[in-house]
């Protein structure tokens, strides 16, 4: 009875440590670690997907207001007052910009002082082309980056 206890026992123990030595194996093994891995993978394309979701989210919020305020631009301008004040504005700017823009090559700071944001980058950036300055010379000019110059370019297409 003693020698069956002890071999119940022992098979019991040896069963335990094959069972601890058999998943850690498994754990440690390729496929485990490939399983980890790719689990690991799986859960950063979800998150990723979840981040593109939001970041999708806000940039179709920005377009529709975007859409808002073209339309109501579009309003204003259709009013004969709004347009005759363009007109004049745009004649001055033209002759503005053309001054500015030889001064600007020839190291005068006065058209550094006017905000980039205050000017029509787009008609500054069709007018200095017209006049045949290069890109490197127009972004320079317009205090402005090459890559913005190159946008604009294509809007204008």
């Amino acid at each position: 009875m003693n020698y069956a206890l002890l071999f119940s026992a022992n098979c019991i123990l040896l069963f335990i440590v094959y069972v601890v030595l058999n998943s850690r194996i498994r754990k440690n093994s390729a496929s485990g670690i490939l399983g980890r891995y790719t689990r690991e993978v799986e859960n950063l394309i979800v998150e990723l997907n979840s981040a593109l979701d939001d970041a999708v989210k806000v940039s179709e919020e920005k377009v529709e207001e975007l859409r808002k305020v073209i339309a109501a631009a579009e309003k204003l301008l259709k009013k004969p007052a709004v347009k005759k004040a363009l007109a004049d504005k745009q004649a001055s700017t033209v002759s503005h910009a053309g001054e500015s823009a030889v001064a600007a090559l020839n190291g005068d700071t006065a058209f550094s002082q006017e905000p980039p944001e205050s000017v029509n980058l787009l008609k500054k950036t069709r007018q200095l082309k017209s006049m045949g300055y290069s890109k490197e010379e127009i972004s320079r000019i317009l205090k402005v980056q090459r890559a913005e110059i190159d946008f604009l370019e294509s809007i204008g297409r």
